[in-house]
């Protein structure tokens, strides 16, 4: 925010983007600065990561952090003391910049990783749909099956049928005739 760059340009912290000037904060014996996180009482007293009473062990931490992600030192080396490195504003400001993609790459990849396992449970349900729909389809292929050859059974038996009537109407028409026959002769022998 612009108090707390106002703050930090305030207590001394002057150097600009381009390397022409550095700042004067010093850094003393790097590898043994505490976290300041760790202490609560100095170092968020104002609610802050970073204050004018701190900002020394602050960049000193950071520098230590950001050695261990491996980017270079946020400190040039001064010829004349050995004890003593001057911050490289340039050196912080491309750290920050680091940093901040590397986190703008991790998000895109979480997100991307999420969207990947939205695809692949969509998928799996996809699959579990299908295998169920497909598993519908072969139990209604199989009963109708059943029902075809049900039909089929049915056709030929209605069929059976038809012919014994058929067979039955022509034994009747030929009793009856011969019935008519004989109704016939007998009323002719009297």
């Amino acid at each position: 925010s612009d108090s707390s760059s106002a703050a930090l340009f305030s207590s001394g912290f002057s150097a600009t983007c381009n390397g022409a000037s550095s700042s004067k904060i010093v850094g003393n014996d790097l590898l043994d600065t505490p976290s300041p996180l760790k202490d609560s009482g100095r170092f968020y007293s104002t609610g802050l990561f970073c204050n004018g009473a701190n900002m020394n062990d602050c960049i000193a931490y950071l520098n230590r952090e950001f050695s261990f992600l491996g980017l270079p030192t946020l400190y040039k080396p001064k010829s004349d003391v050995e004890d003593n490195a001057e911050l490289d504003v340039v050196s912080l400001i491309n750290a920050a910049h680091d940093v901040l993609s590397r986190y703008q790459l991790l998000r895109s990849n979480n997100e991307n990783n999420s969207r990947e396992t939205r695809i692949h449970s969509d998928y799996q349900n996809l699959l579990s749909k299908s295998s169920l729909q497909k598993d519908e389809l072969e139990r209604v292929e199989r009963h109708n099956a059943v029902l075809t050859q049900k039909m089929k059974e049915t056709r030929t038996s209605i069929k059976d049928n038809e012919d014994k009537v058929k067979a039955l109407k022509d034994k009747l028409r030929l009793t009856s005739s011969q019935h008519q026959q004989q109704l016939s002769q007998y009323k002719h022998e009297m």
